[in-house]
């Protein structure tokens, strides 16, 4: 698999994601629901709604690889952030409408100062830390390299930027691992996920609320997932990615969200 096709999937789980947060997957699904229903099927409905859930959970990560891959392949390391961190100005007010609208459509109050900033701040955030982690390792300078890491996790937190410091660790987990064999990496990415999901991953041990376990386990596995597929499935190639595929990538992300805030605030 190719790195063309990660994005694509990518693309999809998330757009699939944000559909149903603004669009639920039951609603659209009602028909089938409902057959099922009548077939006495109850049990594969449920099941086959958490299977679904799984899907938007991979986005993300898949996201992550491929911006440290594009990180070592890039021949402008500086342009490349650059054009990160501008998208993620564009997209800031798309994401907030899209925030919003996700609230009105579960009847919660629309307060913009508990949106946080877009996951490409996060990623522009990494790169930016990755750069010069990297320039202080040539540099032996190994203690300011560990003081940068921690510097940018401690920004993506205090900045409220989507995914925060989990984010960042697995950036760099990503950047720190590229080398290694695929059946270490895949090993080693199982603490850095419950790290990076600490506090979700103590309620498995804290919260009372069974119901709460399954949601628990999505957000913690269902990202583990996401880390395998360019793990396990990724060849090392760029595919053929044209100058205007490679904006639509970029603007996919602020168009999408705008279009389905829109639909979510007019509904």
């Amino acid at each position: 698999m190719n790195k063309k096709q990660l994005k694509i999937i990518a693309c999809l789980c998330m757009f699939y994601d944000h559909l149903d947060r603004i669009l639920p997957i039951q609603l659209l699904l009602a028909p089938l629901w409902d057959w099922l229903y009548e077939m006495g099927q109850e049990a594969l409905i449920d099941q086959l709604f958490r299977l679904l859930n799984y899907i938007g959970r991979l986005a993300a990560p898949i996201f992550l690889f491929c911006i440290v891959d594009g990180f070592f392949h890039t021949h402008d390391k500086k342009r490349y952030i650059q054009r990160v961190a501008i998208t993620a100005l564009l997209a800031q007010v798309p994401y907030v409408l899209f925030n919003m609208a996700e609230m009105h459509t579960y009847g919660a109050a629309a307060l913009i100062s508990e949106i946080d900033l877009n996951i490409l701040f996060t990623l522009s955030l990494g790169l930016i830390a990755i750069w010069l982690t990297d320039t202080l390792l040539e540099r032996r300078q190994y203690l300011l390299a560990i003081i940068s890491i921690i510097t940018a996790c401690l920004l993506a937190t205090g900045l409220h930027m989507e995914g925060k410091y989990g984010y960042i660790l697995i950036l760099f987990a990503f950047y720190f691992l590229k080398d290694q064999k695929r059946w270490l990496q895949a090993l080693l990415f199982i603490p850095i996920v419950i790290l990076s999901r600490y506090r979700l991953f103590m309620l498995l041990f804290t919260e009372t609320d069974a119901r709460m376990v399954p949601t628990v386990i999505l957000n913690i596995f269902g990202n583990y997932l996401g880390l395998l597929i360019p793990i396990c499935f990724y060849n090392g190639q760029k595919g053929s990615i044209s100058k205007t595929m490679q904006l639509g990538m970029y603007a996919f992300y602020p168009l999408h969200l705008l279009v389905l805030g829109m639909i979510g605030l007019l509904r």
